[in-house]
């Protein structure tokens, strides 16, 4: 079975299983519209952030007219600071961000120094600057500024987990007791390990694609621009998807079910840990952590989050490499119970 042919059954699949289908494609997409339309109608007026910045920072003027900046001094190193929270984030020289975590309030400070930004590159002077500043963004309510992006990352890292579905149903169907297909196959020149290496590059084809999908319907619809950096963004997602095959994988092995069964405990689970890492707010996330330190700290999807906010937010790829250290070790583990375990089932040619 080459790759078009797998890719074929995948999408026929997807497209007659109307549960698959709401789930990979319409549900990340309603759930986007529902946090559209009712986040920016919470409330307009943002508190004062606490940001740091180098005593000699060329901006600091401009930077003190904005009202809803509050401009703090490194006290120990900034790394340090901004682990004790001492500010949410450090501005540099270059008016680019440096943070540990992202909420809505990054995303307004990142909005105010791209408008800094932008009005540098036009040659505007620093009075005119701060004046731009108060017109376009603070009273601008059009401007796009809602605090709904850090959900929007949310759900489409959970978009992306939903290879899952995919990594259950490929190892139940070369299980020899869990579908008529793995009986059909043990008298079949296919080799077992082809057969799933095209349903997994299949699976993050179709995958992508809803992905795709999706960010384009927020930026039509609700013109939210959620990717910058396409090509950090491409890997963290793909790091992502694969993590999300190798977890369903794990789930087809693991538990002596139906297979609907083992994608709904996949679900379950996906659901539960974007729940408590951003999908329901800045202020439930910090809620949960605060009582249970150690979310934080094995939950994936905070790893995973950090990354997409910090290469398009910040422009910083070192959560993108945080993330792949807790990511890689992650999805090998599970990929190699998986492997063990069907190895041990005797099938050949896997």
């Amino acid at each position: 079975m080459g790759i078009l042919s797998a890719l074929k059954v995948n999408l026929l699949h997807l497209t007659r299983d109307k549960l698959n289908l709401f789930w990979n494609t319409f549900f990340p997409i309603i759930l986007a519209t529902f946090f559209c339309l009712v986040i920016p109608n919470m409330g307009k007026n943002f508190d004062k952030v606490n940001v740091g910045i180098n005593k000699n920072n060329p901006h600091e003027y401009i930077l003190k007219q904005i009202p809803y900046l509050n401009l703090k001094e490194v006290k120990e190193d900034v790394q340090t600071d901004l682990k004790n929270k001492e500010y949410k984030a450090f501005i540099e020289d270059d008016l680019s961000l440096k943070i540990v975590s992202s909420n809505s309030e990054i995303m307004v400070v990142k909005n105010i120094l791209d408008q800094i930004k932008q009005m540098y590159e036009t040659k505007i002077n620093q009075e005119e600057i701060i004046k731009n500043i108060d017109k376009d963004f603070i009273e601008d309510k059009n401007h796009g500024v809602t605090g709904v992006e850090p959900i929007l990352y949310s759900i489409i890292i959970m978009a992306s987990l939903y290879t899952m579905f995919d990594g259950v149903i490929y190892i139940d169907n070369i299980l020899y007791d869990s579908s008529d297909f793995a009986v059909r196959m043990l008298v079949s020149p296919i080799k077992k390990s082809t057969y799933l290496l095209n349903g997994i590059i299949s699976a993050l084809i179709i995958t992508g694609f809803n992905i795709t999908i999706l960010i384009i319907y927020l930026k039509l619809v609700f013109g939210i621009t959620l990717i910058t950096n396409y090509f950090a963004s491409i890997i963290t997602i793909l790091l992502i998807m694969i993590f999300g095959i190798t977890m369903g994988m794990f789930l087809a092995v693991a538990l002596k079910a139906k297979t609907e069964t083992k994608t709904m405990v996949g679900l379950g689970c996906i659901l539960l840990m974007n729940y408590t890492s951003g999908m329901m707010g800045s202020s439930v996330t910090n809620a949960i952590t605060s009582a249970f330190p150690l979310i934080k700290k094995i939950n994936p999807t905070f790893y995973m989050e950090n990354a997409l906010l910090g290469v398009n937010i910040a422009n910083d790829n070192s959560y993108l490499i945080t993330m792949t250290k807790f990511i890689i070790p992650f999805t090998l583990v599970l990929f190699g119970i998986a492997l063990i375990y069907l190895r041990r089932h005797k099938y050949n040619d896997i």
